[in-house]
């Protein structure tokens, strides 16, 4: 489970640590990657342990936009080389029950909430995605597509989604509703 997190969201990294921890997960089992040395002092210093990439010369300071989806992409695609699958989340997103049971499809390299406006299929804010050699190309990809264009994010996500040959999924609108 990761979240990404800047100073601004620091209530929310607590509630959604104590959500995950209600399901008898521990904080090992939770990745935070914060945007900046100074959020991840503030997160420790409550008992949280995050991490930050620090700097990232692709981005200016003050560019939070650029610094957010490169954290995300760096994140992913570090944890899948490490051959972990990661179930990321951005801060607005809240379970009631634990969610993988649901989730078992060897076949499926990635699900994916469904947008909420229906612009996009996917949303880039909550998503499962497993280690193979295809999704670690694939969000690579997207990393490289978002330094060219620095589109949001979310575009790229699905541009890049739609023309892979992941085999995708998208949670069951019941359990997680757009």
């Amino acid at each position: 489970f990761s979240v990404i997190a800047d100073e601004k969201y620091i209530h929310a990294v607590e509630t959604f640590l104590e959500s995950l921890l209600s399901f008898r997960l521990t904080q090992n089992d939770v990745l935070i990657v914060s945007t900046s040395s100074t959020t991840t002092e503030k997160l420790v210093k409550r008992g949280i342990r995050a991490f930050s990439y620090g700097s990232l010369p692709q981005c200016s300071v003050r560019d939070v936009r650029c610094i957010v989806s490169l954290s995300k992409f760096n994140t992913i695609i570090d944890v899948l080389n490490a051959s972990y699958s990661i179930f990321f989340f951005d801060l607005d997103v809240f379970f009631k029950r634990f969610p993988l049971p649901t989730l078992l499809n060897a076949s499926v390299d990635l699900y994916s909430q469904k947008e909420s406006d229906g612009k996009y299929p996917f949303n880039f804010g909550c998503f499962l995605v497993k280690p193979t050699p295809n999704t670690i190309n694939t969000f690579v990809r997207m990393r490289e597509d978002y330094l060219l264009t620095r589109k949001w994010d979310q575009v790229i996500y699905n541009l890049v989604t739609l023309n892979s040959s992941l085999v995708t999924e998208t949670f069951p609108v019941k359990q997680y509703p757009a």
